[in-house]
């Protein structure tokens, strides 16, 4: 077992649809490599001996890809360990997701800047929702786009460096 104990367990559903994906050729080679990979993990494919590293060796690729997808798989669900959907973007959260983080957003904007600020910038405004745990990842592009997006209004005062 690993030190990490991230046991990947897939339904019927799951595996056919990693299945269908390493056959046919519509996927990019790194999402065919890691359907590979959960297939391989899946608790109904190993043996109670396998290693990480032996189950890296048998695939041909680094042991450090292999605890990324298993750590997506179990933060974030197939489509996330599949696709390695790492940013916070409109096309990885439904749109009500969205709208609640845009909602806190301009709430947090008409707040204080945290103590030792002058303005709300966009990294600040990045860090901060990180902070509060409002996304756990969102990078400065990402917030200028949704201010941008919502309507937000910025007064001018939103920069992209927070000297």
């Amino acid at each position: 077992m690993d030190k990490k104990g991230y046991r990947i367990t897939l339904s019927d559903d799951d595996r056919a649809l990693l299945e269908k994906i390493i056959k046919e050729n519509k996927f990019a080679k790194a999402t065919v490599m890691r359907a590979r990979i959960l297939l391989a993990c899946d608790e109904r494919n190993r043996g109670q001996n396998v290693t990480l590293a032996k189950l890296a060796e048998n695939l041909g690729v680094p042991r450090t890809n292999v605890q990324n997808v298993r750590a997506d798989f179990k933060q974030g669900g197939m489509e996330y360990a599949l696709y390695n959907k790492k940013e916070f973007s409109s096309d990885s959260l439904s749109q009500k997701r969205i709208a609640t983080l845009m909602e806190n957003v301009a709430k947090m904007m008409k707040e204080q800047p945290p103590e030792g600020k002058k303005r709300w910038t966009v990294r600040l405004i990045s860090s901060e929702c990180i902070r509060r745990g409002y996304a756990e990842h969102l990078s400065a592009a990402h917030v200028s786009k949704l201010l941008k997006k919502y309507g937000i209004s910025t007064r001018g005062d939103l920069e992209l460096n927070d000297d």
